[in-house]
């Protein structure tokens, strides 16, 4: 896998804006093609199902956000993988794991830190329209990892 440490902030925020929308368990846009027989990765699921995996996803795309947001723990990410990091945040006062990722969405949106604000002025906040509507179904945004070794 590539290094986290070349990617921007601006490309996290707008990974993160983008993907949270996308997964996030609110959406219906998602929820309806499940509905029609198929879930989130084509096999056929019932509603339950499909919330938590959307859930699953939109916490790991919040984790991801928060690790490549902050240039410590993206360095710990790059140099000892996955399981180097989920080590180092014993040693942290507010572990990025034990972060709601809904309230991480809602500080998002709401514009509280002032670089978040400036992204969303620059680039809109979500309005009528689903994120699966206006994007396709790529994910290879950097803000994915995989849960081994880099």
């Amino acid at each position: 896998p590539r290094s986290c440490s070349a990617i921007s902030a601006d490309r996290i925020r707008h990974a993160y804006h983008r993907l949270s929308r996308k997964w996030h368990p609110g959406n219906g846009a998602l929820r309806r093609k499940s509905r029609h027989g198929f879930g989130v990765r084509g096999a056929p699921v019932g509603d339950e199902e499909v919330g938590l995996e959307m859930f699953k996803k939109f916490r790991e795309v919040t984790e991801a956000y928060l690790v490549l947001r902050d240039a410590e723990r993206r360095r710990i990410y790059d140099e000892c993988g996955f399981e180097g990091l989920k080590h180092s945040e014993r040693f942290y006062e507010e572990p990025i794991f034990d972060r709601c990722p809904f309230a991480v969405f809602d500080q998002f949106f709401s514009g509280e830190d002032p670089e978040d604000r400036e992204f969303l002025l620059m680039n809109g906040v979500p309005g009528g329209h689903s994120a699966s509507e206006s994007e396709d179904a790529s994910d290879d945004d950097g803000m994915m990892w995989t849960r081994g070794a880099p």
